[in-house]
């Protein structure tokens, strides 16, 4: 059995530009995904609700699609989009897909949304930033200390969109009894820890409750884009 919950709010700008996806889908397999639209460029939530529009008909239509496919098909369909409305030839997004089939999750990812899997008392980051302050980090040129004060941390490498190439991530990994994956965008993730996560996991039974709970973290403090999160927990029948 699977339960979901989610918040999605609009940030300083007033319009919200996050998109989520939470689907069961017709082969009993189940579907949550998440999309930040770009901020400075037209059109971030038609991107954000066209990438997730997408990903639900492929996987309706074509149950037995794969990932490299459905992210292919949303980039065709931002192409499209972009002949018909120039307008928006710049506009973009993070993508991140979880279908959970059975015991196991499969991820695809691009961007910088992550997907943590709370287990217990531990926490892990299921989903890697594709942000040019993690390549630093990754390639040592910067200590995470310089990493919290780096002025371009919002610089995305990989993003959906009908003019840059991108690159998929993929994983996936079995589920036990009462684990929780969460789906947070930039916007929610940038206010609240990964410590704070696990520990208001524990603290709370219900999943509405936790997630009301990062939610009233998240909004006791400097809120500067829009934030949003997907949770869903895991339980055999």
């Amino acid at each position: 059995m699977l339960k979901t919950s989610s918040f999605s709010c609009a940030g300083r700008k007033g319009k919200n530009q996050d998109s989520i996806l939470i689907e069961p889908l017709n082969d009993g397999r189940f579907l949550i995904a998440i999309a930040d639209g770009m901020g400075g460029h037209i059109g971030g939530d038609i991107a954000s609700e066209l990438a997730l529009n997408t990903v639900k008909r492929e996987l309706v239509s074509h149950p037995g699609t794969n990932f490299s496919v459905v992210f292919d098909r949303v980039q065709q369909a931002f192409i499209q989009k972009t002949k018909q409305e120039p307008e928006l030839s710049k506009m973009g997004t993070t993508l991140t897909v979880c279908i959970i089939d059975k015991n196991k999750a499969h991820i695809a990812h691009v961007g910088d949304t992550r997907l943590y899997h709370l287990r217990n008392s531990g926490i892990l980051s299921r989903t890697k930033d594709q942000t040019e302050v993690q390549k630093l980090l990754d390639d040592k040129v910067l200590s995470k200390a310089r990493a919290k004060k780096y002025h371009r941390k919002n610089i995305l490498l990989s993003v959906m969109s009908a003019y840059r190439e991108y690159e998929i991530q993929e994983s996936s990994f079995e589920l036990h009894n009462s684990d929780r994956l969460i789906l947070f965008t930039d916007g929610a993730y940038s206010l609240v820890s990964k410590r704070e996560v696990r520990d208001l996991s524990l603290e709370n039974n219900d999943i509405k409750y936790f997630l009301n709970s990062i939610q009233s973290l998240i909004e006791s403090r400097e809120i500067k884009d829009d934030y949003t999160a997907v949770v869903l927990e895991f339980n055999r029948i």
